[in-house]
């Protein structure tokens, strides 16, 4: 949060499961002089339209300036914060063995998705919901 702050530029990567470890370690709260890219043995590689790096082998990444941060969300831990950080999207990278048919296919990669406390999932299936259709009066 320090770093898109002072920035105000971030780069969202979308990492697979062979990432998951060093995706946890990249996430603990450390010193402004940690590198968490050393931390966690990830590479740097630049991106295109902002400054910071993007992790070297993420199969999708979304290079994002900063739009607001939100830091007032509830808690139940007094001593805790919860933050949103909301950017917009300036920049993509596709690994393009994930693509099918000019669409990412997840079921090549397997991205790494929260599903709250600290439950991950890996994305393996994905299926079709279209919405309804409204109906006017």
């Amino acid at each position: 949060i320090a770093n898109i702050r002072a920035t105000k530029e971030f780069s969202c990567n979308i990492v697979s499961l062979e990432f998951k470890d060093a995706m946890n370690l990249s996430s603990g709260t450390y010193d402004s002089e940690v590198d968490e890219f050393t931390l966690a043995g990830l590479s740097k590689a630049p991106c295109t339209e902002i400054a910071p790096p993007r992790v070297a082998g993420a199969p999708a990444v979304l290079e994002c300036k900063l739009v607001r941060i939100l830091d007032d969300l509830p808690t139940w831990d007094p001593n805790a914060r919860n933050l949103m950080v909301i950017g917009e999207v300036v920049g993509i990278h596709i690994d393009p063995a994930i693509l099918k048919e000019g669409s990412v296919d997840v079921g090549r990669y397997e991205p790494l998705a929260r599903m709250g406390y600290m439950d991950y999932t890996a994305v393996r299936e994905t299926f079709p919901l279209p919405r309804p259709k409204r109906n006017d009066p």
